[in-house]
């Protein structure tokens, strides 16, 4: 049974624990269309921005390194592999967020939403909200 999550997410997703371990997007060119550059993840409506070039470092501060995920042309998906059991990232968002679980019949497994309807470095509440999701 895959497990897959759709995050409605305004602008940027700096890593996603998976599997025992952190994706990063580090290495990534600017403006690359995120899909199935990780073994056993798949991505979809998912764009990397770089600081300095496409992001606005200043509202979405990367968590680490450069680059960031975010949403292109409707909220990002996120397939995994492999069952997974919990889901992490750290977000910087301008609008609140949501992240669906659900199982490969497409059943609703859990929902998060965030505390806050903004975290953005400079009009929001806290600069990077780390969150879990356990199945």
């Amino acid at each position: 049974m895959n497990r897959f999550f759709i995050i409605a997410l305004p602008l940027a997703l700096a890593a996603l624990p998976s599997m025992g371990t952190t994706l990063t997007f580090a290495g990534f060119p600017d403006s690359t269309i995120l899909t199935n550059q990780h073994p056993g993840v798949t991505f979809t409506n998912a764009i990397v921005l770089t600081a300095g070039i496409s992001l606005n470092q200043f509202e979405f501060p990367p968590y680490t390194g450069t680059n960031v995920l975010s949403d292109k042309d409707g909220p990002i998906t996120v397939s995994f592999a492999t069952p997974e059991n919990s889901f992490g990232g750290y977000f910087t968002y301008g609008q609140r967020l949501i992240i669906d679980a659900f199982n490969s019949a497409d059943t609703l497994l859990a929902t998060t939403t965030s505390m806050f309807s903004n975290n953005e470095a400079l009009l929001g509440p806290r600069a990077v909200l780390r969150t879990n999701l356990t199945l």
